[in-house]
C-alpha cells in the first residue's frame, strides 16, 4: 500500500478552476469533474480518482473513475464512499458533491485565479 503521509486530502473542482473553459467546451462529454485525492504541499500527489458527470439519457449524471494506481487512495476515502452510497441513483450535482467534500473535512484546492499575468495588450 502507498504512503501517504505528509499530504492532505484535497479536491478540484474543475467547473471553478481558472482554465475550465479551455477543458469544457462543446467538444468534450465531460459536464463537469472533481478530481479528489492525497496532495503534497509541493503540488505533487500519491494519487487521485476523479468523479464525472456527463449527459446521459438527458441528465447529468455522475460516475466515479479509479485507474488501478489510485486504489490505495480510494480505500482511504471511505467516509466518502458512504456519504455516496447515501445518495444512490440521485444524480447529486457538482456543487453539492463538492459541499460534501468539505463537510468531511476534505481541503478545496482549486486553483480559481490564473498564476499567468496578461493585461491584454501586447
Amino acid at each position: 500500500m502507498k504512503d501517504h503521509e505528509g499530504c492532505k486530502r484535497g479536491f478540484y473542482h474543475l467547473a471553478e478552476s481558472w482554465y475550465a473553459k479551455s477543458l469544457l467546451g462543446a467538444q468534450s462529454k465531460i459536464i463537469d469533474q472533481v478530481m479528489v485525492g492525497f496532495y503534497a504541499t509541493d503540488g505533487g500527489t500519491t494519487g487521485e480518482f476523479v468523479i464525472e458527470w456527463e449527459m446521459l439519457n438527458g441528465k447529468a449524471v455522475p460516475s466515479l473513475k479509479a485507474y488501478d494506481d489510485s486504489w490505495s487512495v480510494l480505500y482511504h476515502f471511505k467516509d466518502l464512499l458512504e456519504k455516496m452510497e447515501e445518495l444512490d441513483d440521485e444524480n447529486i450535482c457538482p456543487e453539492d458533491f463538492c459541499k460534501i467534500l468539505v463537510s468531511l473535512g476534505i481541503e478545496d484546492i482549486t486553483k480559481r485565479e490564473s498564476p499567468y499575468k496578461w493585461d491584454g495588450g501586447e
